[in-house]
């Protein structure tokens, strides 16, 4: 019969056999979920923006002729985030870098929305898109 005394050491390296197995498995799946998307192939990724594009583009109260440059303008943007999710997806880089280009595509977009929306459209343009970026960095940033 084993005394309480030799229990103990085989409880605890079964237990640290059990915490290094956690850690590894959750090492390696940690970049495979980013390589995922979290979930999101680029085709549902595409649906998604083009979604969000339809949204925002009820919250701006269009005018009949602004929608359709409105929609090609953010439908560029969004081939061009998609495209920056793409590469940094295969080049295993993950966020780190693309914060700077997507805050300089989200300019690049404001300023050429500022040639078709109103003023105050482009003020509630740019409000969603804090918004958005707000919701985003509570998620851990997507």
């Amino acid at each position: 019969m084993q005394t309480h005394n030799s229990i103990l050491p085989a409880l605890l390296r079964r237990a640290a056999i059990l915490l290094v197995l956690v850690l590894v498995a959750t090492l390696w799946l940690t970049p495979q979920a980013f390589a995922q998307g979290r979930g999101f192939s680029p085709e549902q990724m595409k649906e998604r923006m083009a979604a969000q594009t339809q949204d925002l583009i009820k919250q701006l109260n269009l005018t009949a002729d602004q929608k359709a440059p409105v929609d090609s303008i953010l439908a560029q943007q969004n081939d061009k985030r998609l495209e920056m999710f793409t590469k940094a997806r295969e080049s295993g880089s993950g966020m780190q870098g693309m914060r700077e280009q997507m805050m300089a595509l989200d300019e690049e977009t404001a300023s050429t929305l500022s040639e078709v929306l109103t003023p105050d459209q482009l003020t509630k343009y740019k409000e969603i898109r804090e918004a958005q970026a707000a919701q985003r960095g509570r998620r851990g940033g997507q």
